[in-house]
């Protein structure tokens, strides 16, 4: 069986807003004043996830993944990235203490990766228990868990989507039988466009929008994840637009989404904020540009060199 080409192309859309986003964060003094920052923000890593939980039913399904191989694929391009730009960027090298901070506080740049690792552990766990009683009562603990620290709230809030693509994949042939007109796809991409121009990191802001009553907060934490799904949802019928079209430059995006999205995700920083210039645009565009073709360029290369264990030190995999 091929590969997926709408999902190929979905994950070249989430890189590409990864990089962007990060270019206008670092090239901003104020991002979230940015409407396209709060656009990109309210959705761009829950897409990630549900793609992740999308393209992993099977694997999970048939027990086809153990811990040692996301262990590689994940936590290992963690911490070697984490800890090599942590030394690039502060001009010193302290591993232990580096290393001790990530885990106490994986919330960095490559914080998707950590959170990606543990909600696999934490699915592989659910796959062992044949109890669905003894499930939601575990479920409901994992969420009861009130500390932020290790990475647990990233976990929690992002395994919602990734559960969310686990889903739609089961039963994606029953979803596949109702249809939409093209004139309701351009509703629902522009709802949801309108809608993430809410999105906000200040809960604050989104109490002040529903009010502080006794089931606020669940509002909010609502209010997020169907923004966040609307957007997906926006991203797949925009991907799939493109498709039908068969543009000249599709082969291209296919194969960055197919085999660069790890690549790019763990190179960009590096180039994101090379060059200043009065205007924050001209700013944010130059080293968008050259983040995502740097990465393109260095990963062309590393290809060339054509050392088998290469791409396995450097992104834990064959």
């Amino acid at each position: 069986m091929g590969r997926n080409k709408l999902i190929d192309m979905v994950r070249f859309f989430a890189i590409f807003l990864v990089v962007l986003g990060h270019a206008i964060q670092f090239n901003s003094p104020n991002p979230f004043d940015n409407i396209f920052f709060r656009m990109i923000y309210s959705f761009h890593m829950p897409l990630f996830f549900f793609i992740s939980g999308y393209v992993s039913y099977n694997s999970i399904l048939n027990n086809k993944f153990n811990i040692s191989s996301k262990f590689l694929t994940l936590l290992y391009p963690f911490f070697l990235w984490s800890v090599f730009y942590s030394a690039v960027k502060n001009n010193t090298f302290d591993f232990l203490n580096t290393f001790k901070l990530l885990i106490y506080q994986p919330d960095s740049g490559y914080w998707f990766l950590w959170a990606l690792f543990w909600i696999y552990v934490v699915v592989l766990i659910i796959r062992k228990i044949n109890n669905n009683y003894l499930i939601a009562i575990l479920i409901v603990l994992f969420f009861m868990i009130p500390t932020k620290d290790y990475g647990v709230s990233l976990v929690k809030y992002h395994m919602i989507y990734f559960l969310f693509g686990l889903a739609v994949f089961k039963y994606k042939y029953l979803l596949s039988r109702f249809s939409i007109t093209n004139n309701q796809k351009i509703l629902i991409v522009l709802f949801s466009f309108i809608m993430s121009t809410l999105y906000t990191t200040n809960n604050i802001e989104y109490y002040e929008l529903i009010g502080y009553g006794l089931g606020s907060k669940f509002l909010v934490y609502g209010l997020k994840i169907f923004i966040a799904s609307c957007m997906i949802l926006a991203t797949f019928l925009i991907a799939n637009f493109i498709l039908m079209r068969k543009y000249i430059f599709e082969k291209y995006i296919l194969k960055i989404g197919a085999l660069y999205t790890l690549n790019i995700y763990l190179m960009h920083f590096f180039f994101i904020n090379q060059f200043e210039f009065t205007s924050v645009i001209i700013s944010t565009i130059v080293n968008f540009i050259f983040a995502f073709l740097a990465t393109l360029l260095v990963t062309y290369i590393l290809e060339k060199i054509a050392i088998k264990k290469l791409s396995y030190i450097l992104f834990g995999r064959l």
